[in-house]
């Protein structure tokens, strides 16, 4: 009589390799997704325009976002962050200890936040008035849609 011992490890097995098969095809056909067909915000866009901002469409967002880029040089600004970071590193281990260079270096990153929501504002007021009255109509009842879905009254 045969030994059923063998038959139940291949089939513990088997079920153990089509388990990780699938979670790689999941995991694959989940990048392929996320990659193709963006429908909310362009990654790492809020500069604070808060609902109005989630209420515009693809296109609005993707060109307040494009003329904040330009206006900022967040597209070339690595060095100039890594610098930024720099400057509060040493600040924070400067001997005599300097009030000065830590609020500097504290408060550069807020100024250019600032200067980016300003850019932000000001293409989103030009987009608003490049609009007809049916366009903001519809913002507008988008923002009360996401106020709803949001369970705020």
């Amino acid at each position: 009589m045969a030994d059923p011992q063998p038959r139940r490890l291949w089939r513990v097995i088997l079920v153990i390799s089509l388990a990780v098969n699938v979670a790689v095809l999941g995991a694959v056909g989940g990048l392929m997704l996320r990659s193709s067909g963006e429908k909310g915000p362009p990654r790492g866009f809020d500069v604070g325009l808060g609902p109005i901002g989630r209420a515009l469409d693809q296109e609005d967002r993707r060109a307040i976002g494009r003329a904040v880029r330009d206006a900022s040089g967040r597209d070339a600004s690595r060095a100039a962050d890594a610098a930024r970071f720099d400057a509060l590193v040493a600040a924070l281990r400067s001997d005599p200890w300097s009030e000065a260079d830590l609020d500097a270096a504290l408060n550069a990153p807020v100024e250019l936040n600032a200067r980016m929501r300003d850019t932000a504002l000001t293409v989103l007021k030009n987009r608003l008035q490049e609009m007809t009255l049916q366009d903001r109509l519809r913002i507008a009842d988008r923002m009360l849609d996401d106020r709803k879905s949001r369970g705020r009254r």
